[in-house]
């Protein structure tokens, strides 16, 4: 069984010894690391969007209409492009209320679910979370905007 570990998106620039005095862990993760060079790097603005009013419909239709009102969480929503955590021929089907296959058995959950998960999280800000179970690095990349550090892991095998 193989593993592998990541540490996604500070909120804060760490020390070059890290939090404790120790190194700085890096990303490992093939598929975050994809994630976040994509995001970073293009910064994504509204008008080069061609998904921005999908993830807007997706947000206000399928998590606020089901009571998620948490106002970070939605500004996280809102800033991470879904279609991006699902292969090309799938990013029509990354903001419709349905589990989207990302590979072979594996799949995206609806957002609502990754938005009731996180809001039963009662996060404040200033937090480290631990993901097990990186998937596609929707969750962790929502989680980056919301706490000052995230984990994750994926067990593959």
């Amino acid at each position: 069984m193989k593993t592998s570990t990541s540490v996604t998106a500070n909120r804060q620039r760490p020390s070059p010894q890290g939090d404790a005095g120790g190194p700085r862990r890096r990303l490992r993760h093939p598929l975050a690391i994809l994630a976040l060079a994509i995001l970073s790097a293009a910064g994504l603005a509204a008008q080069s969007d061609p998904f921005s009013a999908q993830r807007r419909s997706m947000i206000d239709d399928q998590v606020r209409r089901r009571g998620i009102e948490q106002r970070d969480l939605l500004q996280a929503m809102e800033a991470v492009p879904r279609h991006l955590f699902v292969p090309e021929i799938h990013q029509p089907q990354a903001y419709e209320d349905v589990p989207v296959e990302i590979a072979p058995g594996k799949t995206i959950s609806q957002a609502y679910l990754s938005a009731l998960m996180i809001s039963l999280l009662e996060l404040g800000g200033d937090e480290k979370v631990l993901e097990i179970g990186t998937g596609s690095g929707y969750d962790a990349a929502i989680l980056s905007h919301m706490v000052r550090r995230v984990y994750t892991i994926e067990i593959d095998g």
